[in-house]
């Protein structure tokens, strides 16, 4: 059963796009001129655990020894899988993936054919703490004649991954809290639990003094990724069907990349 956040399928703007062979726009959409192209998801996305926040991310990378988390257990799954589909890199990673199997399809031709596909995309707008990851899968799937047109049939398979290392990239000398690190909070509690005040994402920071000798290798030994850097992963979903135009100076499913 084809499932999104609340147990329906979602359609987005650009995702399912219809387009007759001649290049004018027509609705309703006529069988063996109109091109289209639809994924849907097939795997459960909602989550019943509790969504992390930064805190939580800072709290794992101290206490919770390297192990790996899921995307379904941190409660990021849906927001994720939703980022990538339908807004990474701009229009959504589904519209063009679209793109590309219908290029794929066209130089294999009438039969089965597996496309792989990757990328990395910024998931800070999901929750800061992810930033950059990799979402990574592989689609396969079949291609039949239609006379002018190709349709195409399969599935898709989606793998994010990501590292959480230095929360706040202190020690990195381009990082923008370069400066404005709080090595006053050491003064008082010059150990990890200093950490528990950011229990959600938002964050204090204050102009600090240069810190001692004493705070800053406290402050280098508990932002130390060496040991406690951990992996966020998920994986999902997702049925794909699409009729596209044999002759692709004639399709808006072109793939230029």
């Amino acid at each position: 059963m084809a499932t999104s956040s609340r147990g329906r399928n979602r359609r987005r703007p650009g995702i399912r796009a219809r387009s007759p062979i001649a290049g004018v726009w027509r609705f309703p959409y006529r069988e063996g001129e109109t091109e289209f192209a639809e994924h849907t998801f097939t795997s459960g996305l909602a989550s019943s655990y509790g969504r992390w926040g930064l805190g939580s991310f800072i709290r794992h990378f101290y206490g919770g020894g390297g192990r790996t988390v899921t995307l379904d257990e941190i409660g990021h799954l849906l927001e994720i899988a939703e980022y990538y589909a339908y807004s990474a890199g701009g229009d959504g990673a589904f519209r063009r993936l679209s793109d590309q199997i219908a290029s794929r399809a066209r130089t294999n031709g009438v039969g089965s054919f597996p496309y792989h596909f990757e990328g990395a995309y910024d998931f800070g707008s999901v929750q800061l703490a992810h930033g950059n990851a990799v979402v990574r899968g592989d689609f396969f799937g079949t291609v039949a004649d239609r006379g002018e047109m190709l349709r195409i049939e399969g599935d898709s398979s989606f793998h994010f991954g990501d590292v959480f290392t230095d929360p706040l990239d202190l020690r990195d000398p381009n990082s923008s809290y370069r400066g404005m690190a709080p090595f006053d909070l050491l003064q008082n509690e010059p150990q990890p639990s200093i950490l528990s005040g950011m229990l959600d994402d938002r964050l204090s920071f204050r102009e600090s003094a240069a810190p001692s000798e004493t705070q800053r290798s406290t402050w280098e030994a508990i932002t130390d990724v060496g040991r406690r850097a951990y992996g966020v992963i998920g994986d999902w979903t997702a049925s794909f069907v699409a009729e596209v135009a044999k002759d692709e100076s004639r399709s808006v499913y072109v793939w230029k990349g």
